[in-house]
C-alpha cells in the first residue's frame, strides 16, 4: 500500500517542476554542413534553357485597352496575363515557343 500511494505523490511532484520553469526554453543547435555554392560570378545556364544576351534592348509590353492585368507580347501580339507581376519585371510568354522572346512588363 505505501507503493501505491508514494507513487501518484512522485508523478505529481515531477509533473509540477518540469512544466513551471521560469527560464525560457532555448533551441537545440542543429550543425549541418553547408553546401559548396558556385562563385558568385559564374552564370549557370542548363541545356534548355538560353542565354539572353546583355545589349539587347528589351522590348517593353503595352496595355490591353479595358483588360487590367494584360498586355500584348510584343514579338507575336498575343495577350498574356500578368496579374500580380510587379511593373519592370522581365517576363516571357509561356505560350511563345521562342524562349528568347522577353519583354518588360508596362
Amino acid at each position: 500500500m505505501k507503493t501505491i500511494v508514494s507513487f501518484p505523490i512522485i508523478l505529481a511532484v515531477v509533473l509540477t517542476t518540469s512544466s513551471c520553469g521560469s527560464s525560457p526554453k532555448e533551441e537545440p543547435v542543429i550543425n549541418r554542413p553547408i553546401p559548396d555554392l558556385p562563385p558568385v560570378n559564374e552564370q549557370l545556364v542548363s541545356s534548355n534553357q538560353t542565354a539572353i544576351p546583355v545589349n539587347i534592348a528589351i522590348p517593353v509590353a503595352s496595355r490591353v485597352a479595358g483588360r487590367p492585368g494584360f498586355v500584348f507580347n510584343p514579338y507575336n501580339q498575343n495577350m498574356v496575363e500578368i496579374n500580380g507581376i510587379i511593373s519592370g519585371t522581365k517576363v516571357r510568354d509561356p505560350q511563345d515557343p521562342d524562349p528568347s522572346h522577353i519583354f518588360v512588363v508596362p
